[in-house]
């Protein structure tokens, strides 16, 4: 059997052009795909994701990881990333850490599974180490920037809208400012705004500047 989770807005949120995304997702939903038609077939939600824009599944398809794209938790500005196992056909809720500021909205795991790297919209990004009951810990480094992109409109501050890190290498985006840098040199992570590249020791998690380039 093979399952497809979606994400989405369970809240309204306010995108950069000024457009408010209505919030119509229930959660994360789990569907079967039929790999003959194509046909996908609801099988249970996950309601207690609040804006899950982003998901994360670990090569095991044991568990899954999401951000909460959210402007505040409580009454302090920020978003989260949530940690979800699949039992049967269905998503428990492992646990949730911070993320690095307000609307996080891309997380990847490291080649070897052992970090999740969350970048946020309009914060910066972090580095969660991934437990070994798949719980995340909290975050080992994070790291904000200063600029601002080319539309300013969109980017009075600098926008950390992507960050993946393959077999030693973390391309990074940055949205409506051109293509991202490729960042060599361990698991470097990194941010496409101007002169913000940070790098982190693959093992420890611990922030290690000697890496961004």
């Amino acid at each position: 059997m093979s399952l497809v989770f979606l994400g989405g807005y369970t809240r309204d949120i306010p995108m950069a052009s000024g457009e408010l995304a209505p919030g119509r997702s229930r959660g994360i939903a789990c569907c079967r795909l039929d790999r003959e038609t194509g046909r996908l077939s609801p099988l249970s939600v996950a309601a207690d994701a609040p804006n899950p824009s982003y998901l994360a599944p670990a090569p095991s398809g044991k568990y899954l990881y999401c951000v909460n794209e959210l402007e505040t938790v409580g009454d302090a500005p920020g978003s989260m990333v949530s940690a979800y196992a699949l039992c049967g056909e269905e998503l428990r809720l492992l646990g949730r850490r911070l993320a690095a500021g307000p609307l996080a909205c891309h997380a990847v795991l490291s080649p070897e599974g052992r970090h999740l790297l969350a970048a946020s919209y309009n914060g910066g990004v972090c580095v969660l180490p991934v437990e070994e009951d798949h719980t995340l810990g909290e975050a080992s480094c994070a790291w904000g920037f200063q600029g601002r992109g080319r539309d300013p409109d969109r980017q009075a501050a600098p926008p950390s809208g992507a960050g993946s890190p393959r077999g030693g290498v973390c391309v990074c985006g940055r949205p409506g400012n051109g293509p991202a840098p490729v960042l060599p040199g361990g698991l470097a992570a990194g941010l496409a705004d101007a002169g913000g590249k940070r790098g982190f020791d693959g093992t420890t998690g611990a922030g290690d500047t000697s890496r961004g380039v």
